[in-house]
């Protein structure tokens, strides 16, 4: 019997066309390919078979589609008497939270009860967005302009809080601005009246837009008679402190005589040495001073209360000069300051005119003092500052100065009596990126006969990449800490980073006894909030569940299922059953055994800030109150109102790019698409792959 050759249809062929059979060969001859057909001799080669007889073809059958059923029309009169027809389904009603709860259909804690949110205040409207879009960037910006639109209730807070300090993300946007503040009529608010913020980037000035000219400055503040804050911040000021190459901008010419025509009375103002022009000097570099006292004389800055001085030279002072009254006057950046009487909060970042006697010559009356990357400035300039002039300080900032040590610590009590905020960051960074010079200029960052003392104002203490110092030094510090704890009742953030190159099992040892004694005097530990009070009915079915139990603990078991009667419990394998058996978890079951601590390497302890503290009974508090220290054996305060305390002792060598772990793993694909490192692969000898 001749074979019938089997070949599988596309499954597109009509449904009408015959599928063809297999049938079994009766000789094995029947299996012979016709390839290995065409090589076999002719006396070898077998028969053909002979041609079955075709049927008539049959025509096909043209399928119909089958109609789309239709939805029946509905017929709704109108107040016309005329008939409409609606096609479709009508559309079931909106379900609310509310709804669903009262119908049982919503299991969750939720009562239901949404708050009437575009009731409140627009004051208060307007701080919950401010607190929800900072930093104002992209994305803020975008949610707070769909915000807007949401209802007319949110619609001006959120656009106020939007226009009170404008992002600029592009070169277009300054350019934007101004176009909307110079339109007069049909507007919803006025929008020239909600800016009291500008902060540019010199980049966003300097660059022209497309198709656009040079932005004026000078034509954006006209148009803004309640702007407050004006800020152009240079890239060199900020970190890594080095220059770049990029488009110079200078202030404009008429910017100072705008502000005094329009009667606008600044409180924040940065002055940049790089933008202040030869042309406005007159060609004369010691015409610099005098032309900055000269603006600061003006209406427009007496009202000033922040004022940032950046990248100034110690050659743009004058030599002292003799007056009419035989006094001798330096026209030096504090005579040009002085002018100012009513500023509060002075910063000076790259200016290596902060030396020798220039602090004592700044007001008596300053408020918070800033230095950052002035590489003249070291302790004893400091201390005679703080002795004469730091009564009034509340917040000092000190950061990547180079030859700046702690030895000004040991009078901060008694010369800042008002401070509230200290910050200390001792990460350098190099004048030149070809070279590494940011290693400190001090001998020892301190003593071991110097002894910190803290003013018992002190709320913020931040002391980040200490480094260059003995372990004495560091024992005075952490001990100065732990003794003062009673005078400390302020204290609400605590943050070390401290560098000590010593051995690492003594290293060890130090820092566990340190970082374990810190937080147990100053960490708070508060109780966790009650987590059945979400809602009306979360509370009262917690009062039904924990009356059923004789008023003992609700488990959470027990409550979960009250909220959620329709869905699974909670499954866990019981301890009893190795087998695999399940049950249903219940709080009289023995608890199981505690899990295995984690072994942790005591080389890379550190003591991190946890949003969950941990758990102190009152025995254990009562311990820690009556535990003394294991050197002098005093009991130990425990002040416990702090709510960050994050102290860590490592032996880095803190550089300008810090690199971990993170930064070294290969997490490419390595190139090769057969290689499978989950194959197992076997070799003859035990050989290597390799």
């Amino acid at each position: 019997m001749a074979s019938v050759t089997t070949k599988r249809r596309s499954g597109r062929q009509a449904a009408t066309r015959k599928r063809s059979k297999y049938v079994d060969p009766e000789s094995d001859d029947d299996f012979m390919l016709d390839d290995e057909a065409e090589y076999l001799p002719d006396s070898a080669a077998p028969a053909p078979a002979p041609a079955p007889a075709q049927p008539a073809p049959k025509k096909r059958k043209t399928s119909r589609k089958a109609r789309r059923p239709q939805t029946r029309s509905k017929a709704a009169k109108t107040k016309s008497g005329t008939q409409t027809r609606i096609i479709g389904k009508a559309r079931k009603p909106r379900t609310t939270v509310a709804d669903n709860v009262e119908s049982g259909k919503f299991k969750g804690p939720s009562d239901g009860k949404i708050p009437d949110w575009t009731s409140l205040p627009l004051a208060i409207l307007r701080d919950i967005f401010t607190f929800a879009s900072q930093p104002l960037d992209s994305d803020s910006a975008s949610w707070l302009l769909k915000t807007a639109r949401t209802c007319r209730a949110f619609s001006e807070p959120a656009l106020e809080t939007y226009y009170y300090a404008p992002a600029f993300l592009t070169t277009l946007h300054p350019h934007h601005l101004l176009e909307l503040l110079r339109i007069r009529q049909n507007r919803y608010i006025n929008y020239n009246t909600k800016v009291k913020q500008l902060k540019f980037e010199m980049t966003m000035l300097s660059y022209t837009a497309h198709n656009r000219p040079l932005f004026d400055l000078s034509e954006l503040v006209a148009e803004l008679p309640q702007l407050h804050h004006l800020e152009i911040t240079n890239p060199i000021d900020r970190i890594p402190y080095r220059r770049i190459k990029l488009q110079q901008w200078f202030y404009p010419a008429n910017l100072f005589q705008t502000l005094e025509e329009h009667s606008q009375r600044l409180k924040t103002w940065r002055w940049s040495r790089d933008m202040i022009s030869d042309a406005s000097l007159v060609n004369d570099p010691y015409q610099l001073v005098p032309y900055m006292a000269s603006i600061h004389e003006g209406k427009a800055f007496q009202s000033l209360e922040s004022l940032n001085i950046c990248g100034f030279d110690v050659d743009d002072s004058l030599p002292a000069i003799t007056g009419e009254d035989d006094e001798q006057t330096t026209l030096d950046m504090p005579w040009a300051i002085a002018k100012l009487p009513n500023v509060r909060d002075l910063t000076f970042i790259s200016c290596n005119i902060v030396r020798d006697e220039f602090l004592n010559k700044l007001p008596a009356n300053l408020e918070r003092l800033e230095i950052t990357n002035c590489w003249k400035l070291d302790s004893t300039i400091l201390s005679e500052y703080l002795r004469e002039k730091g009564s009034h300080l509340k917040e000092l900032v000190l950061k990547h100065n180079i030859t700046l040590n702690l030895a000004f610590l040991t009078i901060l009590a008694t010369s800042c009596p008002r401070l509230e905020s200290l910050t200390v960051d001792g990460h350098y960074y190099s004048e030149r990126q070809s070279t590494n010079d940011a290693d400190p200029e001090y001998e020892e960052l301190l003593s071991a006969s110097e002894v910190p003392t803290w003013p018992t104002t002190l709320r913020h203490l931040s002391l980040m990449h200490l480094s260059k110092w003995a372990q004495e030094g560091g024992t005075n510090l952490f001990r100065s800490l732990v003794d003062g704890a009673p005078s400390l009742l302020n204290l609400r953030h605590l943050e070390i980073k401290a560098h000590i190159n010593i051995p690492w099992r003594d290293r060890a040892g130090f820092r566990d006894m340190w970082t374990d004694r810190l937080r147990r005097v100053y960490f708070r530990r508060n109780q966790p909030p009650n987590p059945y009070h979400g809602s009306n009915r979360q509370f009262e079915l917690w009062k039904q569940v924990k009356a059923k139990n004789g008023g003992d603990d609700v488990p959470d078991v027990e409550f979960d299922a009250a909220l959620n009667p329709n869905r699974l419990s909670h499954v866990r394998i019981s301890p009893h059953k190795p087998t695999g058996d399940t049950d249903t978890y219940d709080s009289d079951l023995t608890s199981s055994p505690a899990p295995k601590a984690t072994r942790r390497s005591t080389r890379v302890k550190t003591s991190q800030p946890s949003t969950e503290p941990e758990s102190v009974s009152d025995n254990d508090s009562d311990t820690a109150s009556e535990d003394g220290d294991e050197e002098e054996g005093t009991p130990l305060f425990v002040q416990g109102l702090c709510q960050v305390v994050e102290v860590a002792i490592d032996n880095q060598r803190p550089r300008e790019n810090m690199f971990s772990e993170r930064d070294f793993l290969d997490t490419e694909r390595s190139g090769d698409e057969d290689w499978n490192e989950e194959a197992e692969i076997e070799f003859e000898d035990n050989r290597y792959a390799w």
